[in-house]
């Protein structure tokens, strides 16, 4: 995919298996930049424009942006909405009704017997899919440190918002060099394509590729950031500096 943007002459390339790291050494303009992407992601108007394949597209439809790492949200409520609207056409496109007509005779056999003892006459509603997602509080299960929390992201960005470009806010200064290739891999394996952004330059890593916008607003390609050669290899599938697989490891969650 390419995302442009109306201060940068050339768009910004992203592909899976090829991390770009967009740095931004004027804090005006970064600020600017972390803010329109998340507003833009959020369906609000702004300074970029996303071409899939040529076309525009929403941001909000593809891309996904966690601009503090520091307090990730994996179980905030649009994305458990999303999940359990999810499940509930999971469910619908199985046709296998049994299981769902028991639990609601359960808990309708509950009612009564929980009322019987009292002199007045109850109804109550069948629950649906949703509400009983809701009344058993489902969530994505949160372990480990900010590594396994990222994959985490990760796994719920690509399987179920269904968004095929992530995007962090200073990936390389939170995580040594060693998670950041794991969380490298992690991405690659869900093919998902991913674009960090920093505020310094940060040591280059295997596969990498830089975009650097200097503080007097000047850009700088390093290593094949935007140039058309990467998009002809990446279009031939020859996964050439690419970072190599990593397991997939698909959303769990808990009740």
């Amino acid at each position: 995919m390419k995302l442009v943007h109306v201060g940068l002459e050339e768009p910004l390339c992203t592909a899976v298996g090829y991390p770009l790291i967009w740095t931004i050494e004027n804090p005006a303009f970064l600020y600017r930049v972390v803010t329109d992407l998340r507003r833009q992601a959020e369906g609000e108007d702004g300074d970029f424009v996303l071409l899939k394949e040529g076309k525009a597209v929403p941001l909000s439809a593809a891309v996904a942006v966690e601009t503090d790492l520091s307090n990730l949200q994996p179980n905030d409520k649009k994305r458990l909405a999303r999940f359990c609207k999810k499940l509930e056409q999971h469910y619908v496109a199985g046709g296998d009704e049994g299981s769902l007509n028991a639990l609601q005779g359960q808990i309708g056999a509950f009612v009564r017997e929980l009322s019987e003892d009292f002199s007045v006459a109850v109804d109550w509603e069948e629950p649906g899919i949703a509400d009983l997602l809701k009344a058993v509080g489902i969530r994505f299960r949160q372990e480990g440190g900010l590594l396994e929390q990222l994959c985490t992201i990760a796994d719920v960005v690509a399987s179920v918002q269904a968004q095929q470009l992530l995007i962090t806010v200073h990936l390389r200064r939170m995580l040594g060099a060693e998670d950041v290739i794991a969380f490298y891999r992690h991405c690659r394996a869900l093919q998902l394509e991913l674009l960090d952004i920093e505020g310094s330059l940060p040591a280059r890593l295997d596969g990498e590729r830089h975009v650097i916008v200097t503080d007097d607003l000047c850009t700088i390609v390093d290593g094949d950031g935007q140039s058309g050669v990467l998009y002809e290899r990446i279009a031939s599938n020859a996964p050439k500096g690419a970072i190599d697989g990593f397991p997939t490891r698909l959303p769990t969650f808990e009740v």
